[in-house]
């Protein structure tokens, strides 16, 4: 939050997430995806499940209220390319 921000009338709260952060873009193949009998669906519930954002909580400090999350889990291409999108037999 910017100095100015603060107790600034008609302002109930300022939310800000992200920024100048790495992002990985997941870009399947889909021939890829229909040999193995994978759906996009799948791919994108894998990622949701191992990789979330999570809210931590809050800290109230004078007055003001500090949102608390904690960023994805995955941090690096090779976290990404380690999630199991499924299971076929005992295979993943």
């Amino acid at each position: 939050i910017r100095p100015q921000m603060r107790n600034t009338p008609g302002v109930t709260e300022v939310n800000t997430i992200g920024g100048f952060e790495r992002q990985y873009h997941v870009t399947p193949r889909p021939e890829r995806l229909t040999a193995y009998g994978v759906t996009m669906n799948e791919v994108v519930s894998a990622l949701e499940r191992n990789n979330a954002n999570v809210g931590a909580g809050y800290v109230e400090r004078y007055g003001e209220q500090w949102l608390i999350r904690v960023p994805g889990q995955a941090s690096t291409a090779q976290d990404l390319s380690n999630i199991v999108i499924t299971t076929r037999g005992a295979v993943p």
